[in-house]
């Protein structure tokens, strides 16, 4: 059994309630590797994105001395910036892992290999993200990023079709498959994100539920044989994402989302929906 000085722990940086409290009820679910702690020093930082300066707030918590940080909910931020701190922390051995609410999950990562290898033969990909009004349409595009880049893994073109207060459509192509992004700023609260991928022999759709802490991601393969779905996993990709931060930690694993990464979405976010 895990003692409270062998439990990693962690401080609380965050002035968004919302984000705050999702995280506290995602760290109880982990308490056997992690523990609140008030006291100077803490071993990882939880720094809000959705906070005023908070690269501020990475950078400080680096310099501190935390042995990890988890960013939450990363918002607007220079990329250049972005990767200076990545660097910074590099250099200081220290994890930062930048949390996103769909690009972790075990469904999800369980069945990419096969979409990847599905990209080959297909048509179109489609995916629509819907946020609810207290978030902005930069996160959304951020959040269905974090998913759709790394699938692809780059985009031959991109443009912005169509831009409003609560919505945005982005075309484009990323090798010969054509690649359609929706956003949408839902009145009626709810958070979720849809990925179509329409191939000659088979199909796929991904769909993520916002931030419900044990809601299964669904990913179905269709094709000639009819469809199948991947097993149900009761557990949120932030819970994920806690995990492989202590394991980045404690024993050098590789964290799937950085710095680096995020800086690499900034770019594109920001070239689609500006400044």
């Amino acid at each position: 059994m895990s003692t409270s000085s062998s439990l990693l722990s962690v401080s609380l940086d965050c002035d968004d309630r919302r984000v705050s409290a999702l995280h506290q009820a995602v760290l109880a679910s982990v308490s056997g590797r992690l523990r609140f702690s008030t006291e100077q020093g803490a071993d990882i930082m939880l720094v809000c994105g959705r906070c005023s300066q908070w690269l501020d707030r990475v950078a400080s918590a680096i310099d501190a001395g935390a042995r990890g940080v988890l960013v939450a909910a990363p918002g607007r931020a220079a990329p250049d910036r972005v990767q200076r701190i990545a660097a910074t922390a590099k250099a200081a051995g220290v994890a930062v892992a930048v949390d996103a609410a769909y690009a972790a999950d075990h469904a999800w990562q369980q069945a990419r290999p096969d979409i990847e290898q599905d990209l080959e033969n297909a048509s179109l990909l489609d995916s629509v993200v819907t946020a609810s009004n207290e978030t902005t349409l930069f996160n959304a595009l951020l959040e269905q990023l974090a998913v759709v880049r790394p699938l692809v893994g780059s985009f031959s073109e991109l443009q912005l079709v169509h831009q409003a207060m609560d919505q945005y459509s982005i075309v484009g192509a990323a090798s010969d498959v054509v690649v359609s992004l929706t956003g949408i700023i839902s009145g009626l609260g709810g958070k979720e994100l849809r990925v179509d991928l329409v191939g000659v022999n088979r199909r796929w759709r991904a769909r993520w539920y916002g931030d419900s802490l044990a809601q299964p991601t669904e990913v179905t393969r269709y094709d000639k044989y009819g469809e199948v779905s991947s097993p149900p996993v009761y557990e949120s990709a932030h819970r994920t994402t806690w995990l492989e931060l202590c394991a980045a930690i404690t024993d050098g694993a590789p964290l799937r989302r950085t710095l680096d990464d995020l800086a690499e979405d900034l770019i594109l976010a920001t070239q689609m929906l500006g400044r």
